[in-house]
C-alpha cells in the first residue's frame, strides 16, 4: 500500500460526483445543505453514529472530502463496511497504531494533536489516533483537492 492509492478510497476515485457515490454507496441517511456555503455534506449512519461523511463542492458535486470511522465504537465502521459490502484495505488502517501506519508509509509530513497528516500534491490524508485511545486510529479523513 502506498499513499498515493487514496487517489481512490471506498470504491469512489478522485474526481468522483455525487452520481457515483449515490450509484456505488446509495443515498444517504442525512443531508447537511446550508446554501450560503459552497460545499454539502452526505452523511451515512450505523445505529444512528456518523460512520462515513462526505462533502461535496456545490458547484462542481465533485467529492471534496471523505471522513471515515467514528469516536465510539470501531467495530461500527467495520459492520457498516461489511454492510454496504465495502472492501478497502485502506479502510482496514483504522484500529491500526499510529506506529503501524508509519510503518507503511513513513513519517508524517505534519501533526497536530491526534492528528498524524501526509500531504501530496494531489490530496492530503490524516488518521486520527488520539491520546485517549492509546494513539489507535479511529478516523481516516481523506481531503481530496
Amino acid at each position: 500500500m502506498r499513499l498515493r492509492d487514496f487517489n481512490k478510497f471506498l470504491g469512489l476515485i478522485q474526481g468522483d460526483t455525487v452520481a457515483e457515490v449515490e450509484k456505488y454507496i446509495g443515498l444517504p441517511d442525512m443531508v447537511y445543505d446550508n446554501p450560503d456555503n459552497h460545499f454539502f455534506v452526505y452523511y451515512y449512519q450505523y445505529y444512528n453514529i456518523d460512520i462515513l461523511s462526505i462533502s461535496f463542492d456545490r458547484e462542481t458535486e465533485k467529492v471534496e472530502t471523505i471522513f471515515l470511522g467514528n469516536d465510539k465504537r470501531v467495530r461500527y465502521t467495520f459492520e457498516w463496511l461489511d454492510k454496504y459490502e465495502i472492501d478497502d484495505p485502506k479502510a482496514d488502517l483504522i484500529d491500526k497504531h499510529i506506529d503501524e501506519i508509519i510503518d507503511i508509509f513513513g513519517s508524517p509530513d505534519e501533526e497536530e494533536e491526534d492528528d498524524f497528516i501526509y500531504i501530496t500534491p494531489d490530496f492530503k490524508v490524516v488518521f486520527r489516533c488520539p491520546e485517549h485511545n492509546d494513539f489507535y486510529c479511529q478516523k481516516i479523513l481523506l481531503y481530496w483537492e
